[in-house]
């Protein structure tokens, strides 16, 4: 299956390639982007997780979908996002390096990623997990952004989002329209 790339109003999110793994790299050695997810990888264990990343999008069906993301007008890498199919839905993640934390991108990777499972791959539910504690705030918030709702994490440790298509279909913060 060949991945669309993805664009938003200032940034385009191609498929993973060859050419994104000091990016890659560099966001699974970081402890401080993988304070929200796991401890973070030696060098050698994030150069391995890339080519399983990348040898995932040959699959015809991949469970891992990752993209790169990248500054439209420069071309800066700036992160990555993803979508792993799980057993009853399909997680969605996003990293980015700490100098595009407070530049208001996650959200514009979040409508990409969100509406593309939604629309161009017809996913059902898409959940949002990170550590729970100090940093889980910020998580909650971006991904209550979204239209996404706390649900009892099936992970220990974790806390848990989850949006089903029919609530994306509705404007957030409104009621189903009666009858």
């Amino acid at each position: 299956m060949t991945l669309a790339t993805l664009s938003t109003p200032h940034l385009s999110m191609p498929p993973l390639q060859a050419r994104h793994e000091a990016l890659y790299t560099a966001l699974y050695a970081d402890p401080r982007v993988m304070s929200r997810i796991a401890a973070p990888l030696a060098p050698d264990e994030a150069r391995r997780a890339f080519a399983a990343a990348l040898s995932a999008l040959d699959d015809p069906e991949p469970a891992l979908r990752t993209w790169a993301v990248l500054e439209r007008d420069t071309g800066r890498a700036l992160g990555i996002g993803a979508m792993i199919r799980r057993e009853r839905d399909t997680e969605l993640g996003l990293m980015l390096l700490p100098a595009a934390w407070n530049a208001r991108y996650s959200h514009e990777v979040i409508d990409a990623l969100v509406a593309h499972a939604f629309d161009g791959l017809g996913i059902d539910r898409l959940v949002g997990i990170c550590r729970a504690g100090a940093n889980e705030r910020m998580s909650r918030r971006l991904l209550r952004a979204h239209g996404f709702v706390d649900v009892t994490p099936d992970r220990p440790g974790t806390a848990q989002w989850a949006l089903d298509r029919g609530d994306w279909l509705q404007p957030v913060g409104m009621p189903p329209a009666a009858g």
